[in-house]
């Protein structure tokens, strides 16, 4: 399947099943970067705070990552019937 998105954009998942994508853009700020894993973060200082805080469960409330496309919606918007 392709789908061509009204900026030009065009993606195509070869595959059987279907897949949510987020695309992010923007105008360049001028910042450092640094990336760490899928973390990035403007250095290495505020990476290892992350890294801390994420360890310390202040990242706010974890999610099973093996949880079913409905079930991770019902999450994600508040919903409670949501399996936690």
């Amino acid at each position: 399947r392709t789908a061509m998105g009204s900026d030009g954009v065009m993606m195509t998942n070869p595959g059987d099943v279907d897949a949510d994508v987020l695309i992010l853009a923007g105008v360049p700020i001028g910042e450092p970067v640094a990336a760490q894993g899928t973390w990035v973060m403007n250095s290495q200082l505020e990476l290892d705070q992350a890294t801390n805080d994420y360890n310390a469960g202040r990242f706010g409330i974890p999610w099973p990552h093996t949880l079913p496309d409905a079930d991770w919606r019902q999450l994600v918007t508040g919903s409670s019937r949501a399996k936690r």
